[in-house]
């Protein structure tokens, strides 16, 4: 579709912007959708990849190490005690250990043939993970020996500990707590029935995200967000609406309990590929745009996949699909910001129970217009330059469409649209 001047104008100012806050790496990864990064310190970063691919920078990510360490399965997390012990869990309930940087990995897990999505390491000898069917491991010899659970059937997605108070989140609303350092566990309520993961915790919070992930028998693996849970005592959990986001949120990071990152990836039909970071100063109640490329330089992203770690307030890494970015400068919000309730324009009906969608336009602005389905397809393209408009939507269905309006080059809102003809 030919895009008008106006929008390319809007497109190629967001991504000039965003260069200041994230730059890509000299990433050597191919054919990766998943995998899971994490930063020992500002200098020393590993990167599991799809197949037993395994990445390592001891120079801040100017030089990257490869190699492939035998493994055929797909990973989803990573993390390290040192520089030299870390632990890796992924497909058909492998986990594998390295006691010399990631040079050499040996399988420690018990059989299994459950995913494993999440792993923490309490401390040097106590590790916990969790995976599908409510599966909970636990070992607290080094990963020599490990104890297995569940107390409920549901895909658990993410595990994380504040001192002796554990915290796991799963499929259909899944929280689960512990207050004895996980020797028992209790059902809380979490006052959905979205699938939660990408857990953080801080020194005085707990964030998730709630959206739906993917059916765990299709092994296709992905994470649609548009909401967050908050808790300050981690008894009592709040919601808050991110917004109407395309693509949806797959990964969430808080540097401290007020700073956090969100992370969107996918892909358009016409082949087009995007990475969207996110970020808020406070307490995730307001999102700005912190990085927006269409256009990565090493091929495709995960699509709807990606891992976040960061060291402190300005330190970070992001790994999505085959590319790895990172900031030096707390990831510089874009000269952009979402607006809500714009007094700029009026539009209506919605719900639309006809074929015509109205609009009223004040202060003879001019605005580029974009309608997306909820799979993110771009369905309608165009501009808006009069004081009242008209757009014929009879070539749509029912159903909820995102009505992107963008106000110049620094401002836009996203519409939720209702059409029942």
């Amino acid at each position: 579709m030919k895009i008008n001047l106006t929008l390319l104008l809007i497109i190629l100012t967001m991504t000039i912007f965003a260069q200041q806050g994230w730059q890509f790496q000299n990433s050597n990864l191919i054919n990766n959708e998943y995998g899971a990064i994490f930063a020992l310190n500002k200098d020393t970063v590993y990167v599991m990849a799809d197949n037993g691919v395994f990445n390592k920078t001891y120079d801040g990510g100017t030089t990257w190490i490869n190699q492939n360490i035998g493994f055929t399965e797909s990973f989803f997390d990573l993390s390290f005690v040192d520089s030299d012990t870390g632990y890796c869990v992924g497909q058909n309930g492998k986990i594998i250990k390295t006691i010399d940087g990631g040079t050499n990995w040996t399988s420690v897990a018990p059989v299994l043939t459950k995913n494993i999505f999440s792993i923490f390491l309490k401390s040097e000898s106590e590790i916990w993970a969790v995976g599908d069917s409510g599966l909970i491991l636990n070992s607290t010899d080094y990963g020599l020996t490990w104890n297995q659970s569940s107390i409920i059937n549901k895909r658990l997605n993410s595990i994380g500990f504040k001192d002796s108070i554990g915290i796991i989140v799963g499929n259909d609303g899944t929280l689960l707590k512990s207050i004895n350092n996980g020797v028992n566990w209790t059902i809380e309520n979490s006052t959905t029935t979205n699938d939660l993961y990408s857990l953080c915790i801080t020194p005085n919070y707990a964030y998730a995200l709630s959206g739906w992930t993917s059916d765990e028998l299709d092994f296709y693996y992905y994470f649609d967000a548009s909401e967050i849970l908050k808790t300050d005592d981690f008894t009592n959990w709040s919601t808050i609406f991110v917004g109407s986001v395309i693509p949806g949120l797959s990964r969430m990071f808080f540097v401290n309990d007020s700073t956090g990152f969100n992370l969107s990836s996918n892909c358009t039909t016409n082949g087009d590929c995007g990475i969207i970071i996110r970020k808020s100063d406070d307490f995730a109640s307001n999102w700005g745009l912190s990085f927006d490329n269409w256009n990565p330089p090493v091929g495709s992203v995960g699509i709807e996949y990606s891992d976040l770690f960061f060291i402190n307030d300005t330190i970070g890494y992001a790994l999505c699909g085959n590319n790895i970015l990172k900031t030096t400068d707390g990831g510089t919000l874009v000269n952009i910001k979402k607006i809500e309730n714009s007094p700029l324009i009026n539009m209506y009906p919605n719900p639309l129970t006809t074929e015509i969608l109205n609009f009223e336009i004040n202060n003879n602005a001019i605005v580029g217009l974009e309608i997306y389905d909820f799979s993110g397809k771009l369905l309608i393209e165009t501009i808006l330059s009069n004081s009242q408009e008209k757009l014929n939507l009879s070539n749509l269905n029912n159903g909820i469409y995102l009505v992107k309006l963008f106000y110049g080059s620094n401002q836009y809102e996203t519409k939720k649209l209702t059409i029942l003809k």
